[in-house]
């Protein structure tokens, strides 16, 4: 404290002023130099709107930048709120995915029937494209709808199609193309799955109307690698334990029975039978027959002779029927079995080992046998952890080779290097050497001057009162040096000040 009041008021204001001079200027740097350079205001935009955003940002004297995808507009750091006020005001972003909003630039003066339809046309389809553009892995979305067109004088009713074109990113799903049908067909009255195409921008087709037919084969290759998948993982779990990893590769098969079986069956129980109605039907009759007769015709019309004789014997005839029907009520068992599930008909395993690491984790002079041994001991824990079964002839195979030294599947995936850690923190160094190189400038060209100044001596006071030798003494006596008088009596002290300019030391004049 005894050195800093030694250096007078005015070195002590000029050192404070110096200090927060340096405080300010190396927040300011950090600050200035740790922020963003650009920040972007829109992301997921279409071409065009990325035109028209930039137009606008030209006109108003923003600088912009956009991104190598162009979807994305960056404006320098503390104008984005200026920027985004300026779009919202021109109304943009505004892609030509609108909805039913273009209903409200519609006026009702000259507005006929057939603009009221292809305008809400067109916002059907925008509504379609924001409702799939919010599904993941899509960045653009556009829909094209061709609705049925109820004519007075058709016969035949055409069915409503559409056709869907995707910018997908990385996160994109081949099964998502199938949800994109139903949403379409869905909003459409009248529209069928089958009637929706969908397709992407690098012209790969996603989804069309013959899926139908082959979707269930898609669904069976897809559940069949999800299960060959899932058995790997559960081996890898088991196997890592044991070996640690990249001493073994696994790979699975499966095949999956998907079929849909349904099963009637109706038993029959004999035994248990109950009377349920009977029947009896009792029928009796009696006929008799006096002879012959003769036949129809002109004889018989002429008068016959008289006879005592019999014309011709008689026979009797009596006939007593009886029938009995019983009805019995048996039990019976009806079963109707459905299966729509999937069943695995059959999988195989396949396991290989690291030869080497089989022979160190056994010891050195381990024998064919105990490998062998070994070998049985990991196929019955794989068997288990993948629930392999012997009556659908599950096959797991086990093999201890010698692993390739290029294989760099096996190996495990080695750490970042330092070269990655410096590509990664550039940035963050190249702004630390920024803020260094500030603070050393203002250091070297503010605060060195500075204290070389007030390291120099204070030159002595002049004193008035020529008329006073002792004054002048005791003026000249703080530095050493003598004093003069003035012309007007006045005493100056000579104070051996040096001037260190050029290296030379001068007398002040």
């Amino acid at each position: 404290m005894s050195g800093l009041a030694g250096l007078g008021t005015r070195r002590l204001v000029l050192l404070g002023l110096v200090g927060l001079s340096v405080m300010a200027a190396v927040a300011t740097a950090a600050m200035y130099l740790g922020r963003p350079a650009m920040q972007p205001i829109y992301t997921g935009l279409s071409a065009q709107d990325v035109t028209r955003i930039t137009g606008a940002l030209s006109e108003a004297g923003i600088t912009f930048d956009v991104n190598e995808q162009r979807s994305a507009v960056m404006v320098p750091f503390g104008q984005t709120a200026r920027a985004r006020s300026l779009l919202a005001q021109k109304g943009l972003p505004n892609s030509s995915r609108a909805g039913y909003e273009l209903f409200d630039q519609l006026g009702s003066i000259g507005l006929t029937s057939f603009m009221q339809e292809v305008t809400r046309v067109r916002a059907l389809e925008g509504e379609i494209a924001r409702t799939i553009q919010a599904l993941d892995g899509v960045a653009a979305a556009r829909v094209h709808l061709v609705l049925a067109d109820p004519g007075s004088f058709r016969r035949e009713r055409r069915d409503p199609s559409a056709s869907v074109l995707l910018r997908i990113g990385e996160r994109w799903q081949n099964s998502s193309a199938q949800a994109v049908r139903h949403i379409v067909a869905a909003a459409v009255p009248g529209m069928k799955v089958e009637q929706v195409n969908v397709a992407a921008t690098d012209g790969r087709l996603l989804a069309s109307g013959g899926d139908e037919l082959t979707l269930g084969t898609a669904k069976h290759a897809e559940m069949e690698r999800s299960m060959a998948l899932e058995l790997e993982q559960r081996a890898s779990r088991t196997l890592s334990a044991i070996l640690g990893p990249g001493n073994y590769q696994v790979s699975a098969t499966v095949r999956l029975d998907v079929d849909r079986q349904q099963t009637n069956e109706t038993v029959f129980d004999p035994k248990s039978r109950i009377e349920r109605s009977v029947r009896t039907v009792k029928q009796s009759g009696q006929s008799e027959d006096s002879g012959t007769k003769p036949a129809v015709g002109v004889v018989a019309n002429l008068p016959k002779e008289e006879s005592s004789q019999a014309e011709g014997e008689k026979r009797r005839q009596k006939e007593d029927r009886r029938e009995e029907l019983v009805n019995y009520e048996l039990n019976t068992k009806t079963t109707q079995t459905v299966r729509e599930g999937y069943r695995v008909k059959r999988q195989a395993i396949a396991v290989v080992i690291s030869r080497k690491h089989l022979a160190e984790s056994l010891g050195g002079g381990a024998t064919p046998e105990a490998q062998e041994a070994r070998l049985t001991e990991l196929k019955r824990l794989v068997s288990a952890a993948t629930g392999a079964s012997a009556e659908r002839e599950d096959l797991v195979e086990i093999a201890a080779v010698d692993f390739s030294a290029g294989d760099g599947a096996l190996a495990p995936v080695p750490g970042p290097s330092i070269r990655d850690y410096l590509l990664m923190n550039a940035g963050t160094a190249m702004n630390a050497a920024a803020m260094l190189g500030v603070v050393f400038l203002v250091v070297w060209f503010g605060l060195r001057p500075v204290t070389r100044m007030l390291g120099e001596p204070q030159p002595a006071i002049a004193l008035e009162g020529a008329a006073s030798p002792a004054l002048a003494s005791q003026a000249g006596g703080a530095t050493g040096a003598p004093a003069i008088a003035g012309p007007q009596g006045e005493i100056t002290s000579l104070v051996a000040a040096h001037s260190y300019e050029s290296g030379t030391p001068q007398l002040p004049r």
